[in-house]
């Protein structure tokens, strides 16, 4: 099990299922709101913008003027 935030934790295969979808979402050198990754992964705001600022923390996103860029590998 991995915490993704407070109280959220998901399980470690299901998690990276997750981060590849939105590596996809992002396409190549693709930056992206909460709206749009929303609406790219079928999950409402209340479980993508946990999901996003794990990402944030783990370097694999990054904030940017529109909303995100993917950084990670």
């Amino acid at each position: 099990m991995i915490q993704v935030e407070q109280n959220r934790y998901y399980d470690s295969a299901n998690l990276t299922l997750l981060l590849d979808r939105v590596r996809a979402a992002f396409g190549v050198g693709g930056e992206l709101g909460p709206g749009e990754l929303r609406d790219a992964l079928g999950l409402s705001r209340k479980f993508v913008i946990p999901v996003l600022e794990y990402c944030d923390r783990r370097g694999l996103t990054g904030r940017s003027t529109n909303g995100r860029v993917w950084r990670g590998a």
